[in-house]
C-alpha cells in the first residue's frame, strides 16, 4: 500500500548473528530490524549472516550423540568442514553418522568414538585425545597428523591417508 510504513525483522537461525543489513545497497551494519516510513517507491533489503560461535566446541550436555545439537557450544552440530574442539568431559562423543572436519582437537583424555561410521580428517589433529574404532570404522585423513587410539581398540575397518603423513600410536 503507497505511503504506508512497512517493518522487518531479521532473524538469523541459531548459532549465526547478522553480520550486515543492505537498505538499497547501502550498509546499516548488523541491526535486527529495519522499517521503511512512508513506502512509495520499490525498495530493496538483504541481510547476510556469520557463525557467531566459532570454533565449536563439543560439551556432551545432552548425551553421547554427536548428531545432537544441545551437545555442542554453538547450539548447533558443526557443518561438514567446521573445526573441531572435544575437551576431556564426561559425555564422549560418537559419531552417529559419516563426518568430515577440519582441524580437530582432542584434549587429554577425550576420546572420539567413530563407531560403525567414517570420519574424514581434512585438517590437523591436536591434543593428546585418543579415538576409537571398531571393524566397521572408516578414517580418512588428509593432512599430515598424529592419530592416537584407546588402547585395546586399534581396530579400523579402513585407513585412507591422501595427503601429508600420519602417524599413528598410542
Amino acid at each position: 500500500n503507497c505511503g504506508t510504513n512497512q517493518q522487518f525483522t531479521i532473524t538469523p537461525s541459531g548459532g549465526y548473528s547478522v553480520q550486515d543489513v543492505l537498505v538499497d545497497g547501502i550498509s546499516q551494519g548488523p541491526i535486527n530490524t529495519y522499517s521503511f516510513n512512508n513506502v512509495t517507491a520499490n525498495h530493496t533489503i538483504s541481510a547476510s549472516f556469520a557463525l557467531s560461535c566459532l570454533p565449536n566446541t563439543w560439551t556432551g550436555a545432552t548425551n553421547t550423540l554427536w548428531n545432537t545439537p544441545a551437545n555442542w557450544s554453538c547450539g548447533t552440530v558443526p557443518a561438514p568442514g567446521a573445526n573441531i574442539i572435544v575437551p576431556d568431559v564426561s559425555n564422549d562423543p560418537e559419531l552417529d553418522a559419516n563426518v568430515t572436519t577440519a582441524n580437530i582437537s582432542l584434549a587429554s583424555g577425550a576420546t572420539l568414538t567413530i563407531g560403525n561410521n567414517t570420519l574424514t580428517i581434512n585438517g590437523a589433529v591436536s591434543g593428546t585425545g585418543t579415538f576409537t574404532g571398531s571393524t566397521n570404522s572408516n578414517l580418512i585423513t588428509n593432512a599430515n597428523t598424529t592419530l592416537l587410539f584407546t588402547p585395546g581398540t586399534n581396530t579400523l575397518k579402513g585407513l585412507t591417508i591422501t595427503g601429508g603423513t600420519t602417524t599413528l600410536g598410542n
